[in-house]
């Protein structure tokens, strides 16, 4: 089983039902309704409360790994060289463009309705700019 990864949390998450449901099944079957505990029907809810949970996670687990190797997640076959990134964190363009060898940030506006871009000119672009 590739697919399935034991943890302490399910063990700890089963052990707790089982504790719980398992004397509740038991008092209910022969306190309420006056049954036996060698009806065949007794022994039926106690397999399906032991063996239902792990059956479930079982599957759950076993559709999760195939949809995550098959449609899902992000798959990077090679590294790209881009001329600018965007920063949802900090409001630091100016800094970065500066300091690295990007073109230029985009960040959210401060009221996070737009985009700002901060772009990093060129020596050409700066000296007509400061002849202008």
């Amino acid at each position: 089983m590739r697919f399935y990864y034991f943890s302490l949390f399910s063990w700890l998450a089963y052990a707790i039902l089982l504790a719980v449901a398992l004397p509740v099944l038991w008092l209910v079957w022969t306190r309420i309704l006056k049954r036996k505990t060698a009806n065949a029907a007794y022994w039926v809810l106690i397999t399906a409360i032991v063996v239902g949970p792990w059956v479930e996670e079982l599957w759950i687990a076993y559709n999760f790994d195939r949809l995550c190797r098959k449609d899902a997640g992000v798959f990077v076959n090679k590294a790209l060289e881009v001329d600018g990134f965007y920063d949802s964190t900090m409001r630091s363009g100016y800094e970065i463009t500066k300091r690295t060898h990007f073109k230029f940030v985009e960040h959210p506006t401060e009221d996070r309705n737009g985009t700002e871009r901060v772009e990093l000119a060129t020596t050409a672009e700066r000296d007509m700019a400061l002849r202008w």
